[in-house]
């Protein structure tokens, strides 16, 4: 140990090459009632290829400086950019550990950093993907709206972020989050750990899909994948590790969570699985979170050399959203939400030592052994004669597993 402490220094970096290339052929789309009447149809009248490469560099520097026993510090600096977006981007970290004098075993760990998403080459590619048009029908087959021709087309963003320097270019996407989090850990009894911890996570610049409605002269909209998205997490986490004894552990947690933020996040309308609908964008509970979560697991040893590692969680239900014949919102987007779920699972196993070296693991693993109703999916279409009805469900079941050791 030196008189100012120690340092453990990190240098590094990359540089990546890649490319995209192809094309898309979609399918026409029909939307039709719950009687088989036309509603709306979607086509896509052009098919066009695209080829988009990019060259990604990133550098960094990272300092872990050990002060005392008792306090660390942690410091660094990242450089990412890349070479399609115009964009260079500075991102400095920073971390501490501290463990508080006397002899409580109170350790406090905190750290903030911003750190930077790369935007995946189907983003620049989505310009060249399928136009849309589409033509609403009124119930004697007549056309009602449109037809409308939607393009394809990418934004431009104002730099207003620090430690971001962007060119002026379609597509200069950035997406960028601060994210800071502080922990406490604190020993009670012998048999007894806790550990508090709160994250905050600020997103900013995500890239998202909006519809610009058509122009009323020229019946032609655009769907524009822009990057000024924003979501927000908070949580706050406390566990328990319960040591009965050095061969019996059991850990608690829970978790309490918010996520809000804007819900067309560009992975729903590129990729092999895309969402065959674009609706406009909307602001409010995005589709993962989870406001309560309760989880109890561990590893038991038993006579005999069985051991039991049971499992118990509780969770609020997924939100989701209703929508109407036409697949657009029907009220409030992710205001409705699955029953809550709920599930006890246990695996019970024994090794048999065949030779010195080799040993068989035999178990039998159950789930759901309450057989909770735990659904996963929903009939979410307010016009669908089993609307609000839940299905998917997983019953109790039950697996034997046969492991070799070596």
């Amino acid at each position: 140990m030196q008189k100012f402490g120690s340092h453990q220094i990190k240098v590094g970096g990359y540089v990546a090459g890649s490319e995209h290339s192809g094309n898309i052929v979609e399918r026409p789309i029909d939307i039709m009632n719950t009687s088989g009447t036309l509603l709306e149809t979607i086509t896509f009248p052009f098919v066009r290829s695209f080829d988009v490469s990019d060259l990604e560099q990133s550098y960094f520097a990272q300092d872990h400086w050990i002060l005392t026993p008792r306090l660390a510090l942690d410091a660094g600096l990242r450089t990412e950019s890349q070479q399609i977006s115009g964009a260079f981007r500075i991102a400095p970290r920073f971390g501490f550990s501290w463990m508080l004098p006397g002899d409580t075993k109170t350790v406090v760990r905190g750290g903030y950093g911003l750190f930077y998403d790369r935007v995946p080459l189907n983003v620049y590619a989505f310009n060249r993907y399928p136009d849309r048009v589409i033509t609403g029908y009124a119930p004697d087959g007549s056309i009602s709206d449109g037809p409308f021709l939607f393009l394809n087309t990418l934004g431009q963003n104002r730099v207003r972020r620090p430690f971001v320097s962007q060119d002026p270019i379609d597509g200069n996407f950035s997406p960028q989050s601060t994210i800071w989090n502080v922990q406490s850990e604190q020993p009670i009894t012998k048999m007894l750990k806790l550990r508090a911890t709160y994250l905050h996570n600020n997103s900013d610049g995500l890239v998202i899909m909006d519809v610009v409605q058509p122009d009323a002269a020229t019946n032609t909209g655009a769907y524009l994948m822009e990057g000024s998205g924003i979501s927000r997490y908070r949580q706050f986490d406390l566990t328990a590790q319960i040591r009965l004894r050095e061969d019996r552990e059991l850990f608690f947690s829970y978790v309490h969570s918010v996520a809000r933020g804007d819900m067309n996040e560009f992975g729903q309308f590129l990729g092999t699985l895309s969402a065959p609908l674009i609706r406009p964008n909307q602001y409010g509970t995005l589709s993962t979170d989870l406001p309560n979560r309760l989880l109890l697991w561990g590893v038991i040893k038993l006579p005999q050399k069985f051991q039991i590692a049971p499992t118990v969680e509780y969770r609020t239900g997924l939100p989701y959203s209703n929508l109407t014949v036409l697949q657009q919102y029907a009220g409030i987007p992710n205001s409705n939400r699955f029953p809550s779920f709920l599930s006890f699972d246990a695996r019970i196993a024994r090794d048999f030592q065949i030779t010195p070296k080799y040993a068989v693991r035999l178990s039998v693993s159950s789930f759901n052994l309450g057989n909770h109703l735990n659904p996963e999916a929903v009939h979410y279409n307010v016009a669908d004669p089993a609307y609000g009805y839940f299905f998917g469900h997983r019953g109790r079941r039950f697996t034997a597993d046969v492991d070799f050791i070596f």
